[in-house]
């Protein structure tokens, strides 16, 4: 009966998925694990999510690359003054008739000094400009703005390798957790069956005279609570094919038809610790913020030099505009901040505490990565070696029945020994299971840490072991 017990609360962890609709009649379709990776691919919704922001920040880049060309621009602009733009002259025509008066000049014809009232601009004017700054040096900032959009791409695309990597080892936990589901419903449909035999046995030897009425109530118990775990077993089935369609994102549920597996692993723990400081999404990602963190110093330090661009203006068109307004101007200018009242100096301080923080996290990060690998490996190790004591236990599980029922029908042996026999067997058919099981499970994340989650499908087409009963 302890076996049982066990080997329930092991398998208690499928009921730990979230709470989804379960249909009761379910037609499923029948999927291999690479056409479950194929489809996780194709129609997830967070890796989906992941690949646009991919494209978010690579068009963010490009968008960057454009600070370093020339910035043009069209401007239109319709003016009107409080009153028109005149020289007035009139004093120098005073000064002229007065000049004439005193025979200092040539006697002029009456009219001959007009008024003196010369127009510069008329109080109402439009006109279009086209003008073009090109920065020429900014102190490193437009470099330094670059460096950071090329550094947020690839940090976007070391999340998606972590949501990949994630969402790889979840599809193994869900897939072969449905394979594991519906392997253990067999156990409990065969404990069943099982006990319904025993139960017509205990019966016929009852009636014969055999055995008491107290062994026949029992086997009829036994058969109650082998009922109840079967029609448990069928609902753990539904909520975990349920679980594994959402997460897959289809309109049916699905069967699998790739079997538990056992695969030699020979690479030692050494060897996955330095693929993972390698090749780490997780670890990467934070050598990314780093990068980012480094450009925004240097962007901060940028800026106590002085700004140098070209800048030109082309008129383009005119209405009631001056003669004397330039067609066009070019030159180059500088432009250099002295004071902003320490702000600077304070934010270049910022990103460089920020850069040495970020710092801090990817070695802490690097260690617990590190912690991670060895936990998982030696996981891994131990549902292999649980997997090699249970299937070793099986023959003698499978003898221990065999002995007990023949003593039962001698009336050597009591149905409790009969039943206790039973559960036993299916405790360690089910605990075999669960172990290869947790066998998959660790070698999915094992590689999830190590950054090889790629490698999952390559690793289950060696298993030298598929478990199938």
């Amino acid at each position: 009966m302890g076996t049982r017990g066990r080997s329930g609360r092991r398998f208690a962890w499928i009921l730990l998925f979230p709470a989804l609709g379960i249909p009761e009649v379910i037609c499923a379709a029948d999927l291999g694990f690479s056409e479950a990776l194929d489809a996780l691919h194709r129609r997830n919704e967070t890796l989906l999510a992941a690949a646009m922001e991919e494209r978010q920040y690579e068009a963010e880049l490009a968008a960057a690359r454009g600070l370093f060309l020339p910035r043009i621009e069209m401007t239109s602009t319709y003016t009107r003054m409080e009153e028109p733009i005149k020289v007035d002259m009139e004093d120098i025509r005073q000064d002229l008739l007065n000049l004439k008066l005193f025979g200092l000049i040539p006697i002029l014809p009456p009219g001959a000094l007009p008024s003196l009232d010369l127009m510069l601009q008329d109080d109402e004017f439009v006109v279009a400009l086209l003008s073009a700054t090109w920065p020429i040096f900014t102190g490193g900032r437009i470099l330094a703005a670059n460096q950071a959009a090329r550094a947020r791409l690839e940090e976007a695309r070391q999340s998606t390798r972590f949501t990949e990597c994630t969402l790889t080892s979840e599809l193994a936990r869900r897939y072969f957790g449905l394979c594991l589901a519906l392997q253990v419903r067999d156990v409990r449909r065969q404990v069943l069956q099982a006990m319904n035999e025993h139960f017509f046995q205990a019966r016929r030897l009852q009636e014969e005279g055999i055995i008491a009425l107290a062994e026949r109530l029992h086997a009829d118990v036994a058969r109650a609570q082998a009922d109840w775990e079967l029609k448990n077993a069928e609902r753990d089935v539904k909520i975990v094919q349920a679980a594994l369609t959402n997460l897959l994102a289809l309109d049916e549920p699905v069967t699998p038809t790739s079997p538990l597996f056992l695969v030699r692993v020979d690479e030692p723990l050494s060897e996955f610790v330095r693929l993972a400081a390698d090749r780490n999404p997780g670890l990467k990602q934070l050598a990314a913020k780093q990068d980012q963190a480094h450009q925004a110093y240097k962007a901060e330090v940028g800026r106590w030099f002085p700004e140098l661009f070209f800048f030109g203006t082309q008129q383009v068109y005119e209405h009631h505009l001056s003669d004397l307004a330039p067609g066009w101007i070019a030159g180059v200018g500088a432009r250099l901040t002295l004071f902003e009242g320490g702000s600077r100096w304070h934010k270049m301080q910022a990103a460089k505490s920020l850069e040495e923080r970020v710092s801090y996290l990817r070695q802490k990060a690097g260690r617990d990565v590190e912690t991670l690998v060895e936990k998982r490996y030696n996981e891994l190790m131990k549902a292999l070696e649980q997997f090699e004591a249970l299937d070793a236990s099986l023959a003698l599980a499978e003898e221990n029945l065999r002995v007990r029922r023949r003593g039962f029908e001698e009336g050597l042996a009591t149905s409790l020994d009969v039943v206790d026999a039973q559960l036993t067997l299916s405790g360690v058919h089910v605990e075999r299971l669960v172990a290869a099981f947790d066998f998959v499970v660790a070698l999915a994340e094992l590689l999830e840490a190590s950054g090889q989650s790629d490698k999952f499908e390559e690793y289950r087409s060696r298993a030298h072991l598929e478990i199938r009963s």
